[in-house]
């Protein structure tokens, strides 16, 4: 059971509501079922925590189980990823959120064609793109080297003669 409260508290984690504090007693007989491990402490949550809980055991309980399976391993996949890599994530999304719908909207469909491609042109342009990053971070590092080198010669050349 401890799984899916932590994959409830995920599905919440994506979604801003506004905060409006709810007692136990006022959740639905189903969403209690759900988040049974928080009876105890659930006074003890902020609003917004309570409303995301809420939010999130719904969602689940819509859900057929084919739907429900694919968020748990969708949801284990997060639980193996490094915390750095989770945090990198969650800031992706924040920025995702953060761009104006028709921004979102292409980068959406930009996903989908990517992963409608086959797993080998999919591998091929991860490699592809890890390769011109790699490239772009030696550019700029050489560009950097540069600037120091030619902020030295420019210190050196306005030092006053010695005498």
């Amino acid at each position: 059971m401890r799984p899916l409260l932590l994959l409830i508290t995920f599905l919440c984690l994506t979604i801003a509501l506004p905060a409006s504090a709810q007692k136990w007693d006022q959740l639905s007989s189903e969403q209690q079922q759900v988040l049974k491990n928080f009876k105890g402490q659930w006074s003890q949550f902020n609003e917004d925590k309570q409303a995301k809980l809420a939010l999130g055991a719904e969602r689940w309980i819509k859900m057929d189980n084919n739907q429900r399976q694919k968020v748990s391993a969708k949801y284990e996949k997060w639980r193996q990823l490094s915390p750095e890599k989770r945090q990198q994530l969650q800031e992706n999304f924040k920025s995702f959120k953060k761009m104006p719908k028709q921004q979102q909207a292409e980068v959406k469909k930009s996903y989908e064609q990517f992963n409608s491609l086959p797993p080998e042109q999919r591998k091929a342009l991860r490699q592809e793109f890890k390769q011109s990053q790699e490239k772009l971070r030696q550019q700029q590092k050489l560009q950097r080297q540069k600037q120091q080198k030619q902020m030295r010669q420019n210190k050196t050349k306005n030092r006053p003669a010695k005498r």
